[in-house]
């Protein structure tokens, strides 16, 4: 009332600050609902996907385990890779299966000849395209690139010595 009684132009101004900054609110409010509705839905997705994965990898891993130890062994896991619904599961989920052996057969490497199922499923899941990578898989990478750069470094050192063989023989 005070500003309609000193300025009409006045009031109009202040009247649509306060439409405009209210509206302003109100759209950052519906922006911020969205995001969280996508975020919720995007997560809601991974999770069925993954426990489809996880049961259809169960009823082909029950099928192919050999030994009937309930655990995954390398060559179970090579096996598992020729199975047709091991390969849908594999391409649902945006995993690569000769990404599969070759972690695999690191992963058994450290962990010892065998794993459970459910470290083969972490596993699989956390090959799936389209993830951040993490500390840990940087870790492994440079764990694995030391190991492979220790074979080389091997090979380089008997064949230096072969040469270094050779060549005396020679002279």
């Amino acid at each position: 009332d005070d500003i309609r009684a000193e300025s009409t132009p006045c009031l109009i101004a202040v009247t649509i600050f306060v439409v405009l900054a209210s509206m302003t609110v109100m759209n950052m409010l519906i922006g911020i609902l969205c995001e969280v509705i996508s975020k919720v839905a995007e997560e809601e997705r991974e999770t069925l996907t993954a426990e489809k994965v996880y049961d259809e990898f169960g009823k082909v891993v029950k099928g192919l385990d050999t030994d009937k130890t309930g655990t995954i062994s390398f060559r179970e896991i090579e096996v598992i890779v020729e199975v047709r619904e091991a390969l849908e599961a594999l391409r649902e989920v945006n995993v690569d299966p000769g990404d599969l052996i070759d972690v695999a057969e690191d992963f058994l490497e450290e962990k010892g000849k065998e794993m459970s199922f459910d470290d083969f499923m972490e596993m699989v899941l956390g090959l799936r395209g389209g993830l951040q990578a993490t500390l840990k898989d940087i870790y492994f990478v440079g764990k694995r690139f030391n190991k492979k750069f220790g074979v080389l470094t091997e090979l380089m050192t008997d064949l230096h010595g072969k040469l270094d063989g050779l060549l005396e023989k020679e002279s």
